[in-house]
């Protein structure tokens, strides 16, 4: 059973998780305690000292990774309640560091699911979460919440439920937009705009997975060592989208995703190339990433490294589109026009992707039009021929010819 954000009424107290994994049961139950105290002291830092911080530990054996894992879900009293978890996110109420997962903290409307105290995975029946509390001779220990008293359970569900706000401040947090990168939700997709406000990706001509491995080497995916797994798949999915989108050699891309897979320990290079070839077979409003986030991230990086990196594919992609020569071509040598040339150069971009996209657009009207009346002829036909009676055949019949399909 999760819980569920998103919802427009909601109000969300702060909250965290927290994951890392390890090679042998041993290790893991050796630095079980120690790393739920390396992760409260992270959280004191961000959350502050008045927080009543909260706890619950699911740690063993994960199926789906291979790996033994110590894994916290933490919630904070006493700090106010958000209407959202981007708004914990713009509040800096996200710890962020190894092992702390950044991903769970949409907008509302976005769905995202956390699972609850007492409960676990159909998959993995023996690894359901269970509150942490300090014994009497002053040791961490776990208690699953289905073997105290209803009270007891009680008092724990409400301190866990990041739902349950009752008391707290409610903390509106005013949206500040980034004045280089902005999101659009356009399509059922989240795409990221540059400052020119076209959609990355779209203002540029890749043609080499060696210019997606200088990307990623800008963004610092080769030192990524400690990677969380949030970050690992998605940089797969980025990969293989980039691939897709800009028709790249599919098995150099793979090359390099397992290359990437392989910085970080943590990540199991059978589980990046199935994860890889899976997402290419994903419909296109479930693709996840793409390459806007790679390119994102490079630029808060090394902005100056970035910006020599892009200079030369948007100019490819300006050359590359016969719309941009006509605007390149005007007679640049007036002095008035000379004045808004930059502008011009700019506007004429927009107009030329806003020109692809409606192409675009009207090809797919095209195609869903006719693929709409070839099933309506499909059904008429099997009226036609099924057991229907003979006048109702030539009614049909009669409709037909004077519509003239």
């Amino acid at each position: 059973m999760h819980e569920v954000f998103g919802l427009d009424d909601q109000w969300l107290r702060p909250y965290a998780d927290y994951e890392t994994y390890w090679g042998t049961e041993a290790e893991m139950l050796a630095n079980k305690w120690s790393e739920w105290e390396k992760c409260l002291a992270k959280l004191r830092e961000v959350w502050g000292e008045t927080a009543q911080i909260s706890g619950c530990e699911a740690c063993g054996y994960k199926q789906k990774k291979g790996k033994w894992i110590t894994s916290f879900h933490c919630t904070a009293n006493a700090i106010g309640a958000y209407r959202c978890g981007a708004d914990i996110a713009r509040a800096g109420l996200v710890p962020k560091g190894e092992g702390f997962d950044t991903q769970p903290y949409g907008e509302v409307g976005s769905r995202r699911n956390l699972r609850m105290v007492g409960q676990t995975n159909s998959w993995e029946p023996n690894r359901s979460f269970r509150y942490i509390l300090k014994k009497s001779d002053g040791n961490w220990g776990s208690v699953d919440i289905w073997n105290v008293d209803a009270e007891a359970r009680k008092k724990i569900l409400i301190l866990m439920l990041v739902q349950f706000s009752f008391g707290e401040d409610k903390i509106e947090v005013e949206q500040v937009r980034n004045q280089n990168v902005n999101m659009l939700i356009e399509d059922e997709k989240v795409i990221a705009l540059g400052k020119n406000g076209l959609p990355l990706g779209d203002d540029i001509k890749l043609t080499s997975v060696a210019q997606v491995r200088a990307l990623c080497r800008i963004a610092g995916k080769f030192e990524e060592v400690d990677r969380n797994y949030n970050d690992y798949i998605n940089l797969m999915f980025a990969l293989r989208n980039t691939a897709d989108c800009y028709k790249l050699n599919v098995i150099e891309m793979r090359e390099l995703a397992l290359e990437l897979a392989a910085v970080c320990p943590n990540n199991d290079p059978k589980h990046a190339e199935q994860c890889f070839n899976y997402t290419g077979g994903r419909s296109q409003t479930r693709k996840r990433q793409l390459i806007a986030h790679l390119r994102k991230e490079a630029g808060e990086k090394d902005p100056n490294a970035y910006a020599s990196w892009l200079k030369p594919l948007r100019e490819a992609r300006d050359e590359a589109d016969p719309l941009m020569d006509e605007i390149k071509n005007l007679d640049w040598n007036d002095r008035e026009l000379a004045k808004f040339k930059d502008y011009l150069l700019c506007v004429g971009r927009k107009w030329v992707s806003l020109m692809r996209m409606a192409e675009v657009n009207e090809r797919k009207v095209n195609e869903y039009t006719d693929a709409r009346m070839k099933r309506m002829k499909e059904h008429i036909y099997r009226l036609i021929t099924s057991s229907l009676s003979p006048i109702r055949k030539c009614s049909i019949k009669r409709t037909l010819r004077a519509k003239k399909l």
